[in-house]
């Protein structure tokens, strides 16, 4: 599934359900973009920024949600660059671990390659390929 193709099931009514390797996940917080006041009540919540190569703990979660305005600064130059602001909001089953049940996922997690500037040691050497859903796919349910 594509980024509009998800907000899309969204919009509709719909419940993407996706598989990823959540122990391959590398996490950092949102950020807090000085040009909006959007973004503030999520300031320090966990936000999934990649998954690395390695395949581990393959398990399914729900997106429940999308804000354009998250921000997380991926490639730690301290400016809000193209690529680094939007994220999915995803319901976990493990209870009130991250973000009280629910973590961000940056949008450029889902990308084969990262639309963010090049900056120190982004983008990372051990960046999965096919995005951070497992197999660039998803499912949806209608409810």
């Amino acid at each position: 599934m594509f980024i509009n193709d998800v907000k899309t099931s969204l919009t509709n009514g719909h419940i993407p359900v996706i598989a990823t390797y959540i122990f391959s996940w590398v996490t950092s917080s949102v950020g807090n973009d000085p040009a909006t006041t959007a973004d503030d009540a999520f300031n320090g919540q966990y936000i999934a920024t990649y998954e690395k190569n390695t395949a581990q703990g393959l398990h399914a979660m729900t997106v429940v949600g999308y804000n354009d305005n998250i921000w997380c600064d991926l490639n730690g130059n301290g400016i809000v660059d193209a690529g680094e602001k939007g994220a999915f909001k995803i319901a976990n089953s493990w209870g009130n671990y991250w973000n009280s049940g629910f973590i961000w996922i940056t949008y450029d997690s889902l990308c084969t390659v990262s639309a963010v500037p090049a900056n120190g040691t982004w983008p990372t050497s051990d960046r999965v390929s096919g995005g951070i859903f497992q197999g660039s796919t998803g499912y949806t349910i209608t409810v």
